[in-house]
C-alpha cells in the first residue's frame, strides 16, 4: 500500500512542479516537456510608470494557455511607497511545439522601443 501511494504522491508532484524563469533568462531557450507548466517572473516597479507587456507568439500551430500575470510586491518592504516587486505569468504548451515570448518594459502611454527600453526574449520549446 505504501509503494502505491508514493507512486501517486510522485505523479501528483510531477504534474504540479513547474519551471521558473526570470531576468536572468532573458534571451534563453528552455526545453520541457509538453503540458509543463513554466512561471516567468520578471521585476517591476509600477511606481515609476514602467510595466511589462508581454506577447506570446506561436511558432507554426503551437496551442498554449496563457495566464497574465498579477504584480506582487516584495515582501520586506510591501508597506513602503515605490518598492519594487514582480510581475508574474504562466504559460502551459499542451502538446509538442514551440513558443517565443516577447515583451517591453515601458510606460504604456509612450510607445516600446526596443532599442532603448527593456526587453525580454525566451523561446520555450515543448516536447
Amino acid at each position: 500500500m505504501k509503494r502505491k501511494v508514493t507512486a501517486c504522491l510522485i505523479v501528483l508532484l510531477a504534474a504540479c512542479s513547474k519551471t521558473v524563469v526570470t531576468d536572468d533568462d532573458n534571451g534563453k531557450t528552455i526545453v520541457v516537456d509538453a503540458g509543463h507548466k513554466v512561471e516567468i517572473k520578471l521585476s517591476e516597479n509600477p511606481s515609476t510608470g514602467y510595466s511589462w507587456a508581454i506577447e506570446p507568439q506561436p511558432v507554426g500551430a503551437t496551442e498554449f494557455e496563457w495566464k497574465e500575470g498579477k504584480y506582487i510586491p516584495d515582501k520586506k518592504n510591501k508597506n513602503m511607497v515605490g518598492v519594487g516587486g514582480k510581475k508574474m505569468f504562466e504559460v502551459r504548451l499542451p502538446n509538442p511545439g514551440k513558443l517565443k515570448i516577447e515583451g517591453c518594459y515601458f510606460r504604456p502611454w509612450e510607445k516600446c522601443d526596443m532599442q532603448k527600453d527593456k526587453t525580454f526574449r525566451l523561446l520555450i520549446e515543448a516536447r
